[in-house]
C-alpha cells in the first residue's frame, strides 16, 4: 500500500484556519489592462477578496518608465488596511510582447526591477531573471503556461519546467487555470500533471503547486479564478508561508463573472463554488469533507482514479502522486494540490 510521502495541509488546523481569498495577477492601466490600479483594487474589494497583487507587465509604459511594479497602493489613492485587504507586491515578467521571447513568469515579494538595474538589457535575459529572483528572496509561478506564446518557447516540454525548478528555489508555482473570464481561458491541467509526474521521477521532494489567477485587464474579468489560503491570520507573512508550503486550494469558476458568486457565507468568506471544511489524511486513505459539492475526483499520473470523498492509498492506478478536484454548480471546481505518494519497500 502506497503512503503520503508529503501533505501540502499537514500543518493546517481545520478548526481555526481562517480562508483568505487572493488573485495573484491582474493588470491595470499601467500595463494593458483597461481600468485604473485604484478599480481594479476596488473591483476585488467588492468581491470579498482578501489579497490582491497588481503584476503589471514590465515590458510597458510602467509609470517608472523602468519596468518597476504598479506599487505601492498609496501611489493610486487606497490604502489596503482601510479596505480590510493584503497588498502583495508583484510583477509579471514578459520579454518583448511581440516575439514572446520569453515564458510569462508572476512574482512576488521583490524589488525588481529598481531604477538601477539593466532592464532594456536583460528584461528578455530569462536566465538572468530567474538568478536575480533566487538573490531578492522572491516567489514566482509560471503564467498561464500553455498559452501560444508560452508553446512557442518551451514546447510544452515537461522537462524544461522541471530543470528550472531544481535550479530555482523561488520558483513556487504553476498556472493550472489563467483568463477564464477572457476570451481565450488557459487550462493547463494535462501540461502540469505531465510536470508532476517528471518531477516525481526526478525525486523532487516539493512539486510545482497548482495556481489559478484571473490575468484581468478589464472589469468584466474578474472573479473568475482564484486561490483560497489557509492561514491562522490575515497577513503578508502568512500568506507567503501557505504559498510556499501549499497549504491553499485552487478555485475556477466559469460564472465568477457574476457578483453574486461572491457571496458572504456568514463566516466572513465569499464564495459559491466548493469549499473544503476539513481534510485528514490517514494511513490508508485521504478524505476530504467539503460544502457546496456535488463529486470528488481524484488524479494521479495525469488519470481520474477514483471518485468519491475518500481515496484509499491501495486504490488501483495510483501512481507518485494524487489530487483532488471538486465539482460545484455551474462548472465550479476547487483543486487541492498534490499529495506525494511513496510505495513501501517490499
Amino acid at each position: 500500500m502506497r503512503h503520503v510521502e508529503l501533505d501540502p495541509y499537514a500543518e493546517v488546523n481545520w478548526a481555526t484556519a481562517t480562508r483568505c481569498k487572493a488573485n495573484l495577477h491582474a493588470h491595470t492601466t499601467c500595463s494593458d489592462g483597461a481600468l485604473s490600479p485604484a478599480e481594479v483594487i476596488d473591483a476585488y474589494a467588492a468581491r470579498g477578496y482578501d489579497a490582491l497583487a497588481i503584476t503589471d507587465h514590465d515590458t510597458y509604459g510602467n509609470d517608472s518608465g523602468t519596468g518597476a511594479a504598479t506599487w505601492p497602493w498609496s501611489a493610486h489613492g487606497r490604502d489596503p488596511d482601510e479596505l480590510g485587504m493584503l497588498a502583495v507586491r508583484g510583477t509579471e515578467f514578459t520579454g518583448d510582447p511581440v516575439s514572446a521571447s520569453i515564458p510569462h513568469l508572476t512574482s512576488w515579494f521583490h524589488d525588481l526591477w529598481r531604477p538601477e538595474d539593466p532592464f532594456t538589457a536583460r528584461n528578455e535575459d530569462l536566465d538572468w531573471i530567474l538568478t536575480t529572483l533566487d538573490e531578492r528572496g522572491a516567489a514566482s509561478a509560471w503564467a498561464h503556461p500553455t498559452r501560444g506564446g508560452e508553446l512557442r518557447v518551451h514546447g510544452g516540454a515537461a522537462d524544461w519546467f522541471v530543470e528550472r525548478h531544481l535550479r530555482h528555489a523561488h520558483l513556487r508555482g504553476f498556472e493550472v487555470y489563467s483568463g477564464t473570464g477572457r476570451r481565450s481561458p488557459i487550462d493547463s491541467s494535462a501540461l502540469y500533471d505531465r510536470v508532476l509526474t517528471l518531477q516525481r521521477r526526478r525525486g523532487v521532494g516539493v512539486p510545482l503547486w497548482a495556481n489559478a489567477a484571473d490575468d484581468s485587464h478589464a472589469a468584466d474579468e474578474i472573479g473568475f479564478d482564484y486561490h483560497v489560503h489557509l492561514v491562522e491570520e490575515r497577513s503578508t507573512a502568512a500568506l507567503r508561508d501557505s504559498l510556499e508550503r501549499g497549504s491553499y486550494l485552487v478555485v475556477q469558476d466559469p460564472e465568477g463573472g457574476r457578483l453574486e458568486r461572491h457571496l458572504d457565507d456568514g463566516d466572513g468568506f465569499w464564495t459559491a463554488a466548493p469549499a473544503v471544511t476539513r481534510l485528514e489524511v490517514g494511513r490508508s486513505a485521504i478524505r476530504i469533507d467539503a460544502e457546496r459539492c456535488a463529486r470528488i475526483e481524484w488524479i494521479s499520473d495525469g488519470e481520474v482514479v477514483h471518485t468519491g470523498a475518500a481515496l484509499h492509498l491501495d486504490a488501483a492506478g495510483l501512481g507518485s502522486y494524487v489530487r483532488a478536484v471538486l465539482h460545484g454548480d455551474r462548472g465550479a471546481r476547487t483543486l487541492t494540490q498534490p499529495f506525494l505518494l511513496a510505495v513501501p519497500a517490499p
